[in-house]
């Protein structure tokens, strides 16, 4: 299982016009008593298409940041262990740096505030939170 702040490009998550783009992932928390993380992605800005203002990502935010992005916080999703191996075993995914410290809290605190993200993603990532936090 990966830790928390890891990022992976995860293939076949592109839109219903292009399928099989990549898009990268970052993990949020650690495994929950169940062994689930939460994952969110990022996605790119494109002119007159509206997007969640939560956690805008610019070029040198993470070194596979090469476009006006954001997180698309509507995707968030919890893993298992097993889809992190079947997705590792079947090559659909590349590991890439790691998120820095403040990325990362950027990324959740954009969690707890967006229109776009579920309830229950905003509850389990606060709960995570309080109960990892000092």
């Amino acid at each position: 299982m990966p830790q928390r702040g890891a990022a992976f490009w995860l293939w076949s998550t592109g839109s219903s016009t292009n399928p099989g783009t990549p898009h990268l992932h970052f993990v949020l928390t650690e495994p929950c008593p169940k062994g689930e993380q939460l994952v969110v992605n990022m996605t790119g800005c494109y002119p007159g298409v509206a997007w969640d203002e939560a956690c805008p990502l610019k070029v040198g935010d993470h070194q596979e940041v090469t476009k006006a992005s954001y997180v698309l916080y509507e995707q968030a999703r919890t893993i298992t262990p097993k889809h992190y191996e079947v997705w590792k075993f079947g090559r659909q995914i590349r590991e890439v740096e790691a998120l820095q410290a403040a990325l990362l809290d950027r990324i959740c605190q954009g969690l707890l505030v967006s229109s776009f993200a579920l309830p229950r993603y905003k509850k389990y990532l606060s709960d995570w939170l309080s109960a990892n936090t000092p």
